[in-house]
């Protein structure tokens, strides 16, 4: 009974994300949504490989597509890549509502169950997934934060599991607030529980809201939760323990990774690496041979994913790496150089090959920056972040531009484009009367 119940429960969400227009009309049966225990509730949690649409990858400079390649993909594809005005994919927006539905289940549902000794666990996982998801949609249906926040649109948050209640936009400054707010709860939530990579833990929690505040360019609380973190979680893998040649380079459970979830539909045997991002490493920085290969015709391709897996999807998790980065980034930017080159000597210590590092001295401050900026693209490349990045970095005035070359025509993407926030799909526009993004 309890798979049913769960099978009903997920058949459900096509409603809920509008992602399955032959369901638009119907209503689920909510006589065969029972949750009879906190193990249902568990169920709908583990129930699923967290994946997020390629559009979270598709519109960086980390790659491109050959000639022949972009012609033989779909139009929306096409769209992505050449950050199209009218791009609408109904897929990504669905993915992420989801997510937000299964947690609204648990994080209501959990509450007839108060006495159960897993409720603080299920509350934290449900508040922790909702807060991830939310995020992920900041990144690509809102602009990027800024102190004009309360008069920027943000997402429809729903907090309910509902179908037929219905969620008007709210503004920016809410979206994060939301966001911040359940990771705070679920931090305490999930203070002393048990560890599962696939799961919302303490670490992730932490490592959530570092991500979140330096999107937020409020680097003072992104200092402040990247040490939390780096005082549980400080172990890096060292890279010249990896067999360079293997693909894919490293397994799902390693030292650094402490939230799993993956970016779907970016196959990395289709595209090419961007030669901006593969010169920036050294040919003793053994990131350049474990990430990265030689294809049949010479031209790079990517093997580097945390993701355990080589062809399909690629590696959007949480790993240590990633939070010393912000811990360096944030340091500097607070007046704590000294800090920061702690945390990037450790890094390429472990990412160059023994006898090659030479520690970085560098105390000019926006120098040291540029370094700590250039190791985070070398080190997250194809994590999903380079455009989360850009956007932020843009409004700090460094006015990064993209661009693309099909055959003879040049498509660019300049700084603070409208185009840096994707369209809501417009099925989702019309049905919910929502005000959609300016183009």
């Amino acid at each position: 009974m309890r798979s049913k119940n769960i099978q009903m429960i997920l058949l459900a969400i096509c409603l809920y994300s509008i992602s399955c227009s032959d369901y638009l009309n119907e209503k689920p049966d909510k006589s065969t949504t029972t949750i009879n225990s906190t193990k249902d509730l568990q169920s709908i949690l583990d129930n699923l490989t967290l994946s997020y649409d390629a559009l979270l990858t598709a519109g960086s400079d980390e790659y491109y597509l050959t000639k022949s390649t972009y012609d033989s993909r779909s139009q929306l594809d096409r769209n992505i890549y050449t950050w199209e005005a009218n791009t609408d994919n109904i897929e990504a927006w669905a993915k992420i509502y989801s997510y937000v539905y299964r947690a609204n289940i648990v994080i209501t549902e959990i509450k007839r169950f108060k006495q159960e000794k897993e409720y603080d666990y299920l509350m934290g996982q449900g508040l922790f997934l909702r807060a991830f998801a939310f995020y992920i949609g900041s990144q690509l249906y809102c602009t990027p934060y800024s102190k004009n926040a309360s008069n920027e649109l943000g997402l429809p948050l729903r907090v309910l599991p509902d179908v037929e209640v219905s969620f008007a936009r709210s503004t920016l400054k809410e979206t994060y607030d939301r966001m911040i707010s359940d990771l705070k709860t679920s931090e305490q939530l999930l203070l002393n529980s048990e560890f599962a990579l696939n799961r919302g833990n303490h670490k992730s929690v932490l490592g959530l809201l570092a991500r979140i505040y330096l999107s937020m360019r409020d680097y003072e609380n992104a200092l402040k939760y990247s040490s939390l973190y780096l005082k549980e979680s400080r172990t890096l893998l060292d890279y010249n323990s990896i067999n360079e040649t293997s693909n894919p380079a490293f397994q799902i459970e390693n030292p650094e990774t402490t939230f799993y979830t993956l970016v779907d539909g970016f196959p990395a045997t289709s595209f090419i690496v961007d030669t901006s991002l593969y010169d920036l490493y050294n040919d003793n920085d053994l990131r350049k041979v474990i990430f990265y290969y030689n294809g049949t015709n010479g031209e790079i391709k990517y093997k580097g994913s945390y993701n355990g897996r080589s062809g399909y999807t690629t590696f959007y998790g949480i790993t240590t790496s990633e939070i010393l980065l912000i811990h360096a980034e944030s340091a500097i930017r607070m007046g704590e150089q000294e800090t920061a080159l702690d945390d990037l000597n450790y890094l390429l210590s472990n990412r160059y090959k023994h006898g090659t590092f030479t520690k970085i001295t560098e105390d000019d401050r926006s120098k040291l920056l540029k370094i700590a900026l250039m190791e985070r693209r070398k080190e997250l490349a194809f994590r999903g972040l380079r455009w989360s990045d850009v956007r932020r970095l843009n409004l700090e005035g460094q006015n990064i531009s993209l661009s693309r070359l099909i055959g003879n025509e040049v498509f660019t993407l300049p700084p603070n484009d409208l185009r840096w926030t994707w369209l809501i799909p417009s099925e989702a526009i019309i049905l919910n009367k929502w005000e959609q993004n300016r183009r």
